[in-house]
């Protein structure tokens, strides 16, 4: 449903330029790649926002009205957080 649809972040990690990586824009976060979306940056099918950013969010326009009746969300999974 959410397939390649327009899709938005609060910000971008490196501003959207494709950094070390390539980019972490939003359209990552619903492109339908399943063999990179590992939780891993490397893996560059993953929308990521700045780090220091208090309340991140994430939007996809689905076009329509539905009821959602759930989100799978995976963090990243490379990075050793306190």
């Amino acid at each position: 449903m959410a397939l390649n649809r327009p899709s938005y972040l609060s910000s971008v990690l490196f501003g959207g330029a494709a950094g070390p990586y390539g980019s972490f824009g939003p359209e990552k976060g619903n492109d339908g790649d399943k063999t990179n979306c590992n939780g891993l940056v490397i893996g560059q099918s993953i929308a990521h926002t700045e780090e220091s950013e208090v309340n991140p969010w994430y939007a996809v326009d689905l076009g329509v009205a539905l009821e959602v009746f759930g989100v799978k969300l995976t963090n990243r999974v490379d990075m050793n957080r306190k």
